[in-house]
């Protein structure tokens, strides 16, 4: 599949699509219509907003072929993940999620029902209560959501480790099974460091 891909970006590279010919073949910068480095104060206000005519006389960014291949590829490859493992393994994901919602109401072990290698291996530790995880996930998300829409708020960075941690989750569980869909425990065991510590 690399193969192919490396094959496609050179056509694309050597056929000058979206203006390649003039750029890296690779790269990760964002150019300008003279293949220097994008300069993004050009196109913006002192209050950081777009300078929409500034934008049309600076010019749009310009990206590497292969960045753009990449970057394209990456977002066909998420959303399929998503889709066939919700599609592939709807079964288990529904006991998995019936099976959250049945624990926390009646307390019970979240091995319950479960005999895989993964659950005997924990079942030696002490486990924390469902109901206990959900209420400070819960308790969290209350308390982090109104601190959101408050202005006053300056250094935003625990709302981005909140959108990568959503985005790991969505992302990572989906593309194990994809990875390596034999190897179920790699799936149960992303959740390890933070379910069980």
């Amino acid at each position: 599949m690399r193969v192919i891909a490396g094959i496609l970006i050179l056509i694309m590279y050597y056929k000058n699509a979206f203006w390649s010919a003039f750029m890296p073949i690779n790269s990760n910068g964002a150019f300008d219509n003279h293949m220097g480095s994008y300069n993004v104060s050009r196109v913006l206000t002192p209050d950081n907003q777009v300078d929409v005519e500034a934008y049309k006389t600076y010019g749009p960014p310009y990206y590497a072929v292969a960045n753009l291949f990449v970057t394209g590829a990456n977002f066909v490859y998420y959303t399929f993940s998503i889709v066939y493992v919700f599609v592939k393994y709807r079964g288990a994901l529904k006991k998995a999620f019936v099976g959250i919602v049945v624990n926390t109401i009646k307390r019970r072990s979240i091995y319950t029902g479960f005999e895989d290698g993964h659950t005997r291996m924990m079942r030696r530790y002490k486990e924390v209560p469902e109901w206990w995880v959900s209420n400070c996930q819960a308790a969290t998300s209350l308390g982090l959501g109104p601190l959101k829409l408050t202005k006053q708020v300056r250094n935003r960075i625990f709302l981005w480790v909140r959108h990568i941690h959503c985005r790991r989750h969505c992302l990572a569980n989906p593309d194990s099974l994809v990875v390596d869909p034999r190897r179920r425990c790699s799936w149960r065991a992303a959740d390890h460091p933070l379910g069980h510590h």
